[in-house]
């Protein structure tokens, strides 16, 4: 064979040589280019199914969070609206009860129950908030708010126990275009469960997010209403139809695309809408039920979608394939959809598209690699033919392509896709140059499309608010650094990329750092850190909320760590105040529950207390004072005054003493108590008193303001065991919102001001803290009841002012009293009558009083100085007996609280008979409040009990000898 070719001449030689070394090297192309394409191939199929996959998650959370956004946006919006209408709320006035009852028929929004129920009329400011449902009208409140924020706002009245909650103004249309009032939210849903918005509002918590109202979604706040005695009486809404909120978001949903014909769509999830279309492809399915249409296989298709949503957790994403047909398909086809819940709307959100649109990509991809291998295979049986004919001259043209093609072929091998082959023949090797420029012109613009996902993933990151730092696995090097961190830190993104943190921080904080982080990517679990301290350039220390993730490739190992960090200081220092703000709420509980066992037992205590006062003056006039009774007697008498007085101070602690204010001077005041106040605190303490000029005036009960020296004194005192220097001040000052000396009690104004100093022992800042609590005292065990500071206080209070104390160990302490000050004439002081004026008398008294002891001890007083008395125990035995002596009787001496039936109403009664009827009420202390107010407004005579014989008989005197008034 050898002989055979040695023997051939030169040209066929060469021909063959050529043939064969043509044939050989398309051969070679041919191996090369199917190995190449397939390699491409692969990785353009790869690469196209991750940008699908990724343009999928993109569109799906896209649309999650732009809802999320909307959602937090319109809720903050809410519960800026609840600021205003809470703000114009408190402007308007307190809320109460009236007791004056009106009917209501009420509608549960839910069943459409209907029912009548009797309610107090609700009152804000004094005024009723009626019954209007005519939107012309004007309804208090309400559409003040309305004008002010432009949404819509109700107050609603308590029904019952149970909470169930009235509208009885709202400015929320029903479906006849009227006030929706008179429906009411139940306390308990028709399923059984309790109304998430009425729980919240029992529990004494505001509440925020989606509710249903009458009779569509809103996004709402609310609020709980108490009257001034503390009781939950209604609560305050504020909301924004979330209809208009889906009109805002509609036509971005609409226009979001998925390839050609794949598009983003909204399902409810679990309630009433549940299966309903909320948002269909062109909005041509709006709020057709789906939720029993089945497939050609008969499968729920729609009912599985929303299963599987709904399973989801607050930002997770799911994948469901199904096949479906929509309007003006003629057959049903493959989809794939991503799957997110957004709760707080109840939405089942769905972007999806056909998998045939997805397989072009693929089908693309493959085709053009057979065509380039078929170009490819018919190039080399041409190549071989020419070469046979033409020799070595083709050869050499062969040739030379094929080592571009072999540069080019490199170039695409070491990345570079912007190269292409310069071969204008239309040879093989020009097509298989062309069918190459055209694989890496595809290739170029699929990297392309990468490289602009990048970007926009790169657009996201950069613009998260919390600070997102990358580091490779191995080494654990910066690879990414947002700016939300830099402005965190205060350091450039570039001290941190491609460094670790042993190459940054110091060694020991570093290896530290770096050891938990090794440890995260070991278990490749995510971690949560709760809080985490750092300390910043700009910003000082900091506390964040990290979550650590480790991101692992296909084969499971992890590649990077992620690391994500909340700035959470102005939250935990919002937290911090909350705790406050909770604890100051308990310290007001405490004194609330103290205020209200005072009140509670006032009233039996001081009728004991006047039966005991009264029997022991009766007795001791009738006893010498050399009898051997007498001192025990005087020693009975004075442990009821100092009783009484105890009460009294309880009363003004919790600011529900009966006093009488007048229009005083305070510096006369003082100087006339000063003659008590030393023989009080002693001659090793010197007093001095020094009053300011052209202070204006207080109004106060006399009584109390000598409680507040001489409790003030007292303590002063006290806290000089071995003498000392007690100055008393008088000046006026101005309150203003800049200067409210930190104290939560102070109002802007012109105030009186008393200030107490001492040279005394001083107290900490602990001490002066609970200084005002009642029973709390710095004095050893049976040395004081606790009690004086706290009546201050509850004077102070009672009369529109408020008290402070500044004081530090060995330095002595400052009191002072703010009243508001008056500009009126000071009143006159009560003239008394002399004893032997007090003594007789011979008209007849109506005395109504329940209690037995004070009902007999009041009758003998009485009977004893000449008047004619006709006692009863309660409103209808006094009704009787005035029927029957109505000609006879001269004054009604009456109890404010009486079984049945108060003092008040029995007054009412009486004058129906005797119009002109004189009256002194009596009382300790009553819970009926607004009785004994309306007593006292009216102008009617009031002692209080316990009183002495003296007392009772000059009030008397007085009221009797008093000319009748025109009524």
């Amino acid at each position: 064979m050898l002989t055979f070719i040695r023997n051939l001449k030169l040209n066929i030689k060469v021909s063959l040589l050529g043939a064969f070394s043509v044939l050989i090297t398309v051969a070679a192309l041919l191996i090369l280019a199917t190995w190449e394409s397939g390699l491409y191939n692969r990785l353009a199929q790869s690469e196209v199914n991750d940008l699908i996959s990724a343009d999928l998650d993109h569109i799906t959370r896209s649309v999650y969070h732009l809802v999320q956004t909307e959602n937090e946006a319109v809720q903050q919006q809410v519960d800026y609206n609840l600021n205003v209408a809470r703000h114009i709320f408190d402007n308007a006035g307190e809320v109460e009860l009236s007791l004056e009852p009106v009917k209501w028929p009420i509608i549960n929004q839910y069943t459409k129950e209907v029912q009548v129920v009797e309610l107090p009329k609700m009152m804000v400011g004094g005024q009723w908030l009626e019954q209007n449902r005519d939107l012309n009208r004007p309804t208090l409140v309400i559409d003040e708010i309305t004008n002010l924020v432009g949404e819509t706002a109700t107050i609603f009245q308590r029904i019952n126990d149970e909470g169930d909650m009235l509208r009885v103004a709202t400015n929320v249309e029903s479906l006849e275009s009227e006030r929706a009032i008179g429906t009411y939210i139940p306390a308990i849903n028709p399923d059984g469960e309790p109304n998430p918005v009425v729980a919240t509002i029992l529990d004494g918590q505001n509440y925020h997010g989606r509710a249903w109202v009458v009779n569509a979604w809103y996004i709402t706040a609310y609020e709980p209403l108490h009257d001034k005695q503390g009781r939950l009486v209604g609560m305050l809404y504020v909301g924004i139809k979330q209809k208009s909120i889906e009109a805002r978001i509609r036509p971005a949903i609409l226009q979001t695309e998925i390839g050609k014909t794949g598009y983003v769509y909204i399902l409810g999830g679990k309630g009433a809408e549940r299966g309903h279309y909320i948002v269909s492809k062109n909005g041509l399915r709006d709020g057709e039920d789906l939720w029993y249409v089945q497939d050609n296989r008969g499968r729920y298709t729609i009912r599985d979608i929303i299963n599987q949503a709904i399973s989801l957790k607050s930002g997770e994403l799911g994948t469901i394939r199904y096949p479906w047909k929509n309007i003006g398909e003629t057959e049903s086809h493959w989809k794939i959809a991503r799957l997110a819940y957004y709760e707080p709307w109840d939405w089942v959100i769905g972007a999806s598209a056909y998998e045939y649109e997805l397989q072009t990509f693929h089908a693309v991809l493959s085709d053009g690699r057979i065509r380039m291998m078929s170009v490819m295979f018919v190039t080399g049986i041409i190549i071989t033919l020419l070469v046979g004919l033409i020799g070595v001259l083709i050869a050499r043209t062969i040739a030379r392509p094929v080592h571009e093609m072999q540069a080019f072929v490199e170039t695409i091998i070491d990345g570079d896709l912007n190269q292409t082959v310069d071969i204008d023949s239309r040879d093989e090797i020009g097509q298989l140059a062309r069918a190459f420029n055209i694989m890496t012109t595809r290739l170029r613009e699929t990297l392309e499309g990468l490289h602009k996902s990048e970007r926009f993933l790169n657009d996201i990151i950069e613009n998260i608010p919390n600070m997102i730092i990358v580091k490779d696995a191995e080494k654990l090097h910066y690879v990414r650094f947002n700016k939300a961190g830099e402005d965190l830190l205060g350091y450039d993104r570039e001290v941190f990329l491609g460094k670790s943190d042993l190459d940054i921080y110091p060694k020991e904080k570093a290896e530290k750092q770096v050891a938990e982080e090794r440890a995260i990517v070991t278990s490749r679990q995510l971690v949560d850190i709760r809080e985490e301290r750092i300390l910043t350039t700009s910003q000082g220390e900091r506390v964040l909320h990290t979550k650590k993730l480790p991101i692992l490739d296909k084969t499971g190992l992890p590649q990077y760590l992620l690391s994500i960090s909340e700035d959470i200081t102005e939250y935990l220092q919002a937290d911090e105040e909350r705790k406050r703000l909770v604890t100051q709420l308990e310290h007001s509980q405490r004194l609330e529950a103290v205020g209200r066992l005072a009140g509670g037992v006032a009233h039996d205590f001081n009728n004991i207390l006047t039966g005991i006062i009264g029997y022991s003056e009766m007795l001791m006039p009738s006893l010498s004072e050399n009898h051997e009774d007498y001192e025990d007697l005087l020693e009975i008498h004075k442990a009821a005054k100092r009783a009484a007085a105890l009460t009294s101070q309880l009363l003004a602690f919790s600011r529900k003493q009966i006093i009488h204010p007048k229009v005083v001077d305070i510096n006369d005041l003082i100087k006339d108590l000063g003659g008590m106040l030393k023989p009080l605190i002693g001659e090793d303490i010197s007093y001095t008193f020094r009053p300011g000029e052209e202070i204006g005036h207080v109004k106060v009960d006399p009584g109390q303001m000598e409680q507040v020296l001489v409790n003030l004194a007292v303590n002063a005192r006290d806290a000089m065991p071995s003498g000392g220097k007690l100055v008393i001040e008088t000046d006026r000052v101005i309150i203003g919102e800049e200067n409210q000396e930190h104290n939560r009690d102070a109002v802007p104004g012109e105030y009186v001001r008393l200030l107490v100093r001492d040279t005394g022992c001083g107290m900490d800042d602990n001490t002066c803290e609970h200084l005002f609590e009642p029973f709390f005292t710095t004095k050893e065990k049976g040395s004081g009841t606790g009690l004086g500071l706290s009546t201050v206080y509850g004077i102070l209070k009672q009369n529109q002012g408020f008290i402070t104390v500044s004081s530090s160990i060995g330095q002595g302490s400052i009191f002072k009293a703010h009243f508001p000050a008056v500009y009126d004439e000071v009143e006159g002081a009560d003239s008394s009558k002399t004893e032997a004026e007090l003594s007789s008398g011979d008209e007849t008294i109506m005395l109504v009083e329940d209690e037995n002891i004070v009902r007999t001890l009041t009758s003998k007083v009485l009977q004893s100085h000449g008047y004619t008395v006709l006692s009863a125990s309660d409103g209808e035995s006094a009704m009787a007996i005035c029927r029957e002596h109505k000609d006879e009787i001269d004054l009604l001496l009456t109890d404010v609280v009486l079984p049945g039936m108060n003092g008040l109403a029995l007054l009412g009664k009486i004058r129906d008979i005797l119009p002109d009827l004189k009256v002194i009420f009596m009382s300790g202390y009553t819970e009926n409040v607004v009785a004994l107010r309306k007593v006292l407004e009216r102008g009617n005579h009031f002692i209080s009990k316990p009183f002495s014989t003296r007392v009772l008989l000059q009030s008397i005197r007085d009221v009797l000898d008093k000319p009748l008034e025109k009524r």
